[in-house]
């Protein structure tokens, strides 16, 4: 599995480098003096200031992986952007060709590198400064059935720990969660990006400890705690820094409120969930007569109607992201239909995030990283 994500990232790597000499030579027409040998060379270096860390990061000084890290991820960005604007460039340079603008063709494509140079700092300064404010969304929640008091959940997810966040992230989720003083706290999974070894050398992990909630903090995996290669041993250390991890659980939050952690669908088949389910139920049995107050968690959104035939009155999920970046969210609508939000299923009320982190770096164009505060009080 570490061969196939170094070979995701080789990939990435030359895709990038075709893209980025493509770049080159649209911005030697508005800058010639880059139409020399050492400035494709420095193009053919940029996307590889993204893989390296992501490699090679065992093998290379924390302080090195974290500063390639976060500059690699912002070239990554760059590279992205810069390609969904050679698409006009693209077309520009094909009508320029038609008679009545080949006179004029050398100054409209300057004009046009010029411009869309503009656009893409203006861009990537709007998405760095998004990726670096998260906002706090609020959603209240009726139910009828028999709560102890009214109670309020704080949900973030994807917090993406790893070569480009690492503790100071935690520490800043730890703050987030603790200022808002919430009832419960559900962690949606992608807890790491998927380099433990990194992880661990920077204690990101342990920098979760002090979560403070009445009634716990509970989470579960997703898909790139997976690509850790180890679940267990950061099960083990989520567990230590006061985070129960439920894994198929269901576990009594409080009197009359449940919260079930599913496992992740990208890497356990719907049978091994329900068994897992079952297994970990007794924890949970109550001697209330009615049923309790049910919440889900899971990483990927894909199981919102199976929660609501479950019962379940709220569910979260997270992995979408919102697309984080356009036009990537037009890829991912159609993967997720319900990519972000709060919709409901029957009386269910379900929620999927943006998440608090990011994958790549600390940038977003479309919704905010953030967190979720969900008010759930007695139907009148």
């Amino acid at each position: 599995m570490k061969h196939s994500r170094n070979f995701f990232y080789l990939v990435l790597g030359m895709l990038g480098t075709v893209v980025s000499l493509l770049l080159w030579r649209a911005a030697c027409i508005g800058w010639p003096g880059l139409d020399v040998a050492g400035g494709a060379a420095v193009f053919l270096v940029l996307p590889w200031l993204f893989v390296v860390p992501h490699t090679l990061a065992a093998r290379m000084p924390l302080p090195l992986v974290r500063l390639l890290g976060r500059v690699g991820g912002y070239v990554f960005f760059v590279l992205y952007d810069g390609l969904v604007l050679l698409v006009p460039f693209g077309v520009l340079c094909a009508v320029s060709l038609a008679p009545p603008l080949a006179a004029m063709r050398d100054s409209l494509l300057r004009g046009c590198v010029w411009l869309e140079t503009a656009v893409l700092v203006l861009w990537m300064a709007v998405g760095i400064w998004r990726g670096h404010h998260h906002r706090v969304r609020r959603v209240t929640v009726e139910t009828t059935k028999s709560i102890p008091r009214p109670f309020t959940v704080a949900f973030a997810s994807d917090i993406h720990l790893g070569v480009s966040m690492g503790p100071a992230v935690a520490r800043q989720l730890v703050r987030d969660m603790n200022n808002l003083a919430s009832d419960l706290i559900l962690l949606g999974g992608d807890i790491i990006d998927g380099d433990l070894d990194t992880v661990l050398r920077e204690k990101s992990l342990q920098a979760l400890a002090g979560m403070q909630a009445a009634w716990g903090t509970f989470a579960v995996l997703g898909n790139h705690d997976h690509y850790g290669f180890d679940v267990s041993r950061e099960k083990a250390l989520l567990e230590a820094a006061g985070i129960r991890v439920l894994s198929g659980e269901t576990r009594e939050a409080a009197s009359g409120v449940q919260v079930s952690g599913w496992l992740d669908a990208l890497y356990h088949t719907e049978a091994e969930n329900r068994r897992a389910l079952s297994a970990g139920q007794t924890a949970a049995e109550t001697s209330a007569t009615e049923q309790p107050f049910g919440i889900v968690i899971e990483h990927e959104p894909v199981r919102m109607e199976q929660a609501a035939r479950d019962g379940a009155d709220l569910y979260f999920a997270g992995h979408t992201h919102a697309g984080q970046f356009w036009p990537n969210r037009l890829l991912v609508q159609r993967v997720f239909p319900f990519d972000y939000g709060t919709r409901f299923f029957g009386r269910m009320t379900a929620i999927v995030t943006s998440g608090y982190g990011a994958w790549g770096g600390q940038y977003r164009v479309g919704p905010a990283p953030e967190i979720v505060v969900v008010n759930v009080v007695q139907k009148q």
